[in-house]
């Protein structure tokens, strides 16, 4: 369930983002510039989510939400898909980590996914977070 938008990113985008950086660093600001917004840590539908949604749908901004696959349910994906149906062109969902849990050792930087945890471990929630999402999004 991917927007078309969303099938081209640039090649050379880390190329374009440290020019515009560059650019503006140095006081010289691009003529245009293009951005994306996320919506982190979705998958319990609410006011406030909804409120965010009419906000981008309102506007005809395209969002990419990130899905945590352990708190999504069916019944869940419903109330989300309704969104979906309304103006598939706007949403990309795609997979944030397994259950958005912080594994980090007391005092690094929060994270469920890093250098303190075994690779394959890794693998093995991003391959669960991805079936998860495939069954109940189909």
């Amino acid at each position: 369930m991917v927007a078309a938008l969303w099938h081209k990113v640039p090649a050379n985008l880390p190329d374009r983002l440290e020019a515009c950086l560059d650019r503006m660093l140095a006081g010289r600001p691009p003529a245009s510039v293009e951005v994306f917004f996320r919506a982190d840590d979705i998958a319990v539908p609410g006011a406030n989510l909804a409120r965010l949604l009419s906000l981008f749908q309102d506007r005809r901004t395209p969002l990419a939400l990130a899905l945590v696959p352990a708190w999504l349910t069916a019944s869940r994906w419903e109330q989300l898909a309704r969104w979906q149906r309304n103006s598939p062109e706007l949403w990309c969902w795609h997979l944030h980590g397994w259950r958005h849990h912080n594994h980090a050792p007391r005092g690094e930087k929060k994270a469920e996914f890093g250098p303190h945890r075994p690779v394959t471990v890794l693998a093995g929630e991003l391959r669960k977070g991805c079936q998860r999402l495939q069954h109940i999004l189909g």
